[in-house]
């Protein structure tokens, strides 16, 4: 018969996975009034890979034989695996031809063929992609699902905000809340380096995307409209995320 102290830690287990299925998507932003402050002061801290430790953990505990990552009620799958990592130098090849992939996918009806392989072959070319990180700051990130590239971001961190260069997902993953898991990451990286906003360009014509951020959070600062060469002009709107830090420990 199960112990006391057996039964306190499946119940408290089952109310954690309850809230992780009820957030499924990473860490609620406490700024915009979470109704969970005590869960999320323990959850906050803790990065993207040791949640998925955690959620492996209270998964096996509930069910020993459910594969590690994801949860099965039934035989569905009712919560899969996210990751985002870093990218490492000889995965570089590997995250050009994603980006190729999903800038062909994606881009062409908004800024033209043409504008698409020009800017692919000036900002995301293994070249130019390894240029950004040793010399500019930049931190790309692979945005993973169930063990697949779904999609891939970059980062570069200012004295007081960071710069969300580009945060982009393959077709067959959209829809799936993978942004808001990346920019929840996000947003516990601003915290831990105490990063007052995050902020973004974004085509004005391109409309899901836009819709989507100010849903998580982003508001419409500017417009600008950057001559990027041959010819071409990048027309954006700079979007800003405030990010109230917590009081330091």
């Amino acid at each position: 018969m199960a112990s006391l102290r057996d039964a306190t830690q499946i119940s408290f287990s089952i109310v954690c996975g309850a809230y992780i299925l009820k957030h499924p998507l990473g860490m609620p932003d406490h700024s915009q009034g979470s109704s969970d402050p005590w869960l999320w002061d323990w959850y906050a801290p803790h990065t993207r890979r040791m949640r998925t430790r955690w959620v492996r953990g209270w998964i096996k505990c509930i069910s020993p034989w459910t594969p590690a990552g994801r949860l099965v009620i039934f035989g569905r799958t009712v919560m899969n695996e996210i990751k985002i990592i870093e990218v490492l130098p000889d995965e570089i090849p590997a995250l050009a031809e994603l980006a190729q992939e999903i800038w062909r996918q994606h881009f062409p009806p908004i800024i033209g063929a043409d504008m698409v392989e020009y800017m692919l072959e000036k900002f995301q070319s293994e070249t130019a992609i390894r240029q950004q990180i040793t010399e500019q700051g930049v931190h790309y990130y692979f945005i993973k699902y169930d063990g697949q590239a779904a999609g891939y971001m970059a980062i570069r961190p200012e004295p007081d905000s960071l710069f969300l260069s580009k945060i982009y997902l393959r077709k067959a993953f959209r829809g799936k809340k993978l942004s808001r898991a990346a920019i929840d990451f996000l947003v516990a990286f601003c915290r831990k380096r105490r990063l007052g906003k995050i902020w973004l360009t974004v085509n004005r014509f391109n409309l899901e995307p836009i819709a989507a951020y100010e849903k998580m959070g982003f508001r419409k600062d500017r417009t600008q409209c950057v001559d990027v060469g041959r010819g071409f002009f990048m027309d954006d709107y700079v979007m800003v995320k405030d990010i109230p830090l917590l009081p330091s420990v």
